[in-house]
């Protein structure tokens, strides 16, 4: 394989096949949580602005404008994967520090709340499910979250599976 080893599971060997599926819908779920969370972003500072009497506004985004500015999605995500309080040197599981904790912490929480007000900003455009979720808060709570962390884990256990993930340092 090119990049680390691929995940042998007991009885079946290598799965190439369960890594790439899971990869591919921890994209496509990865790109939906981006979305609102970008949603959630513009939300946030729209009502900061109106809460500080700025005339500035961002409006809504869709199409090509959307996908381009999806990239904040990539920021989080880089945070809550690579950027994790506890990280392995030589097999050994180290604690970065608090400092790295609470910067998670907040980063990771803020990922989460920006996807709820991205989930919860309902418009003409919304689908139905989306407008259900947003009935109920604890609903949209629990799949903010899941939308938050679980692509993530996904396209990273299906890299494993295929030979694609990272390496033990």
């Amino acid at each position: 394989m090119l990049f680390g080893v691929a995940v042998d599971v007991p009885g079946y060997g290598t799965v190439p096949e369960v890594g790439i599926v899971l990869a591919i819908v921890g994209s496509l779920a990865w790109l939906g949580g981006a979305r609102f969370t970008t949603m959630g972003v513009i939300t946030g500072f729209n009502t900061l602005a109106d809460w500080f009497q700025a005339p500035v506004h961002i409006p809504e985004l869709h199409g090509w404008m959307l996908l381009s500015i999806i990239a904040v999605g990539i920021f989080f995500s880089r945070v809550e994967v690579r950027r994790t309080p506890l990280h392995t040197v030589n097999g050994q599981r180290m604690f970065a520090g608090m400092s790295v904790l609470i910067s998670w912490i907040i980063i990771s929480g803020l990922d989460w709340f920006t996807t709820y007000l991205g989930l919860s900003e309902i418009n003409a455009g919304s689908w139905d499910i989306q407008r259900q979720l947003a009935a109920s808060p604890l609903i949209l709570f629990t799949v903010s979250g899941l939308l938050t962390f679980i692509p993530e884990v996904f396209v990273i256990s299906g890299l494993h599976f295929i030979g694609l993930g990272r390496r033990k340092r």
